[in-house]
């Protein structure tokens, strides 16, 4: 059962005004998916050049010795990243000797505020909307601020009153990780995941400060912050902790002295890769070609998305108007969205070629034609169409 219910009507001119100021918002949508689509292509070329260029330049070295002749060189290197010093989380106190990187998962007991709306058009192109909130206790690495929920208590007549987090998730890496007679730095480490669990013992109780510590307790995987891990309350706090030991790792960077850093490729772009396990330099250029192909696909369909969306807001108008019968109204929005289709995709189509024309010549002509070929398509449906409809 709902903790608040909230009803409103919004009259059919209202409507109609408010999907009109909706057309900016879709025609900035539009306008903003052409360069967005368009750089992301330049950005992938700029990636998959540089990629190449590293594939066609690494060299194989060994770690146990720095080689003065490959100084400044793409190299690639296997063996195991290791540490003396081992990690430390600065916020808790917590040290893990043997261990290159610590990471900590916090989450907050709390309420949690979550609206569900419902929305009914009524004959005339009124609209009756429905938001239906609730409040519920549960578990989040997220806080959300209870000043500015709704109520400030539910049905039940509890104070809807959250606690504070004092601090959040993150991850630790150890300051002298070597590879052989190699010095790793943070921005390879960083690239390391998959940690095992740390198994919660006295010991790291002990490790937290003095006013943790009070607080803290035993709880399977997690340390806990609070009176009773059986019965939560809010604001108590539950940790979890997972580690990476020293491992195998598989490296591409340029080595400087006995540091492996990024290398800068001549398309301004960088590579420093630093993977788990025992892997060919072919085999990381590989992985990295398909995250860089990913990125890109993604972008494309947030882009096409944003120009979807745009005109879909820009024909909203034409789908309120006809919500004096909501039926009608229906069908039109389902109309308008089809021809929002049918707009967005071959622009995007032709956004992208040419891009490709600038960057890709070859492959961008082919897919500017495939573009065109959507439109004169459906043009030359719409006229046969139209001549067969005349003719019956």
């Amino acid at each position: 059962m709902s903790d608040l219910v909230e009803t409103s009507s919004q009259g059919w001119l209202s409507r109609i005004m408010e999907s009109i100021k909706g057309v900016l918002v879709g025609l900035a949508l539009v306008v903003a998916a052409f360069p967005l689509l368009f750089v992301n292509e330049g950005c992938a070329v700029k990636i998959a050049k540089g990629l190449a260029e590293g594939r066609g330049a690494v060299v194989e070295a060994q770690a146990a010795a720095v080689n003065p002749a490959q100084e400044g060189k793409l190299v690639h290197l296997t063996g195991k990243a290791v540490t003396k010093a081992g990690v430390k989380d600065t916020t808790l106190g917590i040290s893990m000797p043997t261990a290159i990187r610590l990471e900590r998962s916090v989450e907050i007991y709390q309420w949690e505020e979550k609206t569900e709306t419902k929305k009914e058009k009524k004959v005339g192109g009124s609209e009756k909307t429905t938001k239906s909130t609730t409040y519920e206790k549960d578990w989040s690495q997220t806080a959300q601020d209870s000043s500015k929920f709704k109520l400030k208590k539910n049905k039940d007549g509890v104070p809807l009153v959250n606690g504070t987090m004092p601090f959040k998730s993150g991850g630790s890496v150890a300051n002298d990780v070597t590879v052989g007679a190699f010095s790793i730095t943070d921005r390879l480490l960083n690239q390391l995941s998959g940690g095992t669990p740390v198994a919660i013992d006295q010991k790291i109780i002990d490790s937290l400060p003095a006013d943790m510590k009070a607080r803290a307790k035993i709880n399977g995987e997690y340390i806990y912050l609070g009176a009773n891990p059986a019965k939560p309350s809010i604001g108590d706090l539950r940790i979890k902790l997972s580690k990476i030991e020293a491992t195998d790792v598989s490296i591409v960077a340029q080595q400087t002295g006995n540091k492996l850093v990024p290398w800068k490729t001549a398309q301004d772009t960088t590579i420093g890769m630093l993977d788990k396990g025992t892997k060919t330099a072919a085999e990381m250029f590989t992985s990295a070609e398909e995250g860089n192909a990913m990125r890109t696909w993604i972008i494309r369909l947030v882009g096409f998305l944003m120009m979807l969306f745009g005109f879909m807001a820009i024909f909203k108008p034409l789908s309120v108007v006809a919500d004096v019968v909501p039926f009608i109204g229906s069908v039109v929005g389902m109309g308008t969205g089809v021809v929002a289709f049918v707009l967005a995709a071959p622009l995007s189509l032709i956004t992208i070629a040419i891009a490709w024309i600038v960057y890709r010549p070859l492959l961008g002509i082919a897919l500017l034609v495939v573009g065109i070929g959507i439109f004169a398509g459906i043009f030359a449906l719409s006229k046969k169409r139209k001549a067969a409809a005349a003719a019956a």
